[in-house]
C-alpha cells in the first residue's frame, strides 16, 4: 500500500481520497485524516461516502473526521453503534 501511495503522489494531481483510504488502511491516522479535508476542500463528489465506507472505519472518532461529517451535514446518518467500538 506504501507503493500505491508513492505512485498516486507522483501524479500531477494525486486523487485525495485515494490517499487518504490508503493511509487509513495503513493505520495512519492523522495522515488520512488530512487527505479527507483535502477531498473534501476540493470538492470531491463521492465524500459523502466515507461516512459509510468501512476502510475509513478507524477514523472514526477523530476530531477532523467528525468535522468533515458534521460540516456535510451527514452527523445524524453516522453508525454510532460502529464508531464506539473504536
Amino acid at each position: 500500500m506504501k507503493w500505491l501511495i508513492e505512485s498516486e503522489l507522483k501524479k500531477p494531481k494525486p486523487e485525495a481520497i485515494t490517499v487518504a483510504r490508503l493511509n487509513s488502511l495503513l493505520g495512519k491516522k492523522n495522515e488520512a485524516a488530512n487527505w479527507l479535508v483535502k477531498a473534501w476542500r476540493t470538492n470531491y463528489p463521492d465524500i459523502p461516502g466515507i461516512n459509510n465506507d468501512p476502510d475509513f472505519e478507524i477514523l472514526r472518532r477523530n476530531p477532523k473526521f467528525k468535522g468533515i461529517i458534521n460540516q456535510m451535514g451527514l452527523s445524524a446518518y453516522i453508525n454510532t453503534t460502529t464508531a464506539e467500538k473504536h
